[in-house]
């Protein structure tokens, strides 16, 4: 026993503890012995066995919160035509996926999160789909700017109508105080994301004037969509072909009003010119 104790204490045993916060919020240990070997060198051992093996067995066995979220997201869609974007569909869709009730408790915001996971989800769909139709389009084949991002337009309000009926409560969600920061950063991102496909490369004001006048577009049509009973949205189709041509007479009008607005600085100053030219301002020697 003696022996042994001398042993020990000669290798200078040292135990060290590493606390640190992996990925899915455990905190994990990492232990290493270090040795002073006969030499007067040292050496660490690591004293976690297959700690990689463990974390990877850890990651496939449960997984992170933010996964559970979606998850459970993603199943309460299927609810919302019976209970709408509610805590109900919430609850639905966490016991359908095999999680407790209580898991609804995961969304503070209640029905708001899921508005902002399906405005989001979707958002990413059609930013999927435009980068598809740009990979698959040459030069010859490329639409107009307009053209393209009216079909945008287009193709995102027709991904409401499963919902449709329950739009109306997911737009006052989103108009409330709490929930209003969120939502226009979604809207802003789906217009992003359009103007980008269609190869907006401005870097001027027109970046912003270009975005806005595109969310007011597509916020108008989405509202006018609510009360539109006509087959297959017809009548919102058509709403948006007028505000499009809104929108290219009000450019047309907004460059004529720039035009004249020149002209009549550039005749005002050739008269001031000419005042000043009459009454020997301009003169140098006086």
């Amino acid at each position: 026993m003696a022996v042994m104790l001398a042993r020990f204490l000669r290798t200078g045993f040292c135990l060290r503890v590493t606390l640190g916060r992996s990925s899915g919020g455990i905190v994990s240990c990492h232990a290493t012995r270090t040795f002073s070997t006969d030499d007067g060198h040292s050496k660490e051992q690591s004293t976690t066995p297959n700690e990689s093996d463990s974390n990877d067995s850890h990651d496939k066995e449960s997984p992170s919160d933010e996964d559970i979220k979606q998850k459970i997201l993603a199943a309460s869609l299927q609810f919302v035509q019976v209970h709408g974007f509610s805590r109900k569909a919430l609850i639905d869709g966490a016991e359908a996926v095999g999680y407790p009730s209580v898991s609804h408790g995961m969304f503070p915001k209640g029905g708001a999160d899921l508005v902002n996971y399906f405005y989001q989800d979707c958002n990413k769909k059609l930013a999927e789909n435009l980068d598809k139709k740009c990979k698959e389009m040459d030069e010859s084949s490329k639409p107009s700017t307009r053209v393209f991002i009216q079909n945008a337009v287009e193709d995102r309000l027709m991904m409401l109508t499963p919902y449709i009926e329950q739009w109306p409560q997911a737009m006052a969600l989103q108009a409330l105080p709490q929930n209003a920061c969120q939502s226009w950063c979604n809207l802003l991102q789906l217009v992003d994301d359009v103007w980008f496909y269609a190869g907006d490369k401005s870097t001027d004001f027109n970046w912003y004037t270009k975005r806005l006048t595109l969310a007011a577009l597509y916020k108008s049509s989405e509202i006018y969509m609510l009360q539109d009973k006509s087959e297959d949205f017809e009548n919102t189709l058509k709403f948006v072909n007028n505000r499009f041509d809104d929108v290219k007479c009000l450019g047309q009008s907004m460059k004529n009003c720039q035009m004249v607005t020149k002209s009549i600085g550039e005749n005002l100053w050739g008269l001031s010119l000419m005042a000043r030219n009459i009454m020997g301002i301009n003169s140098r020697a006086r």
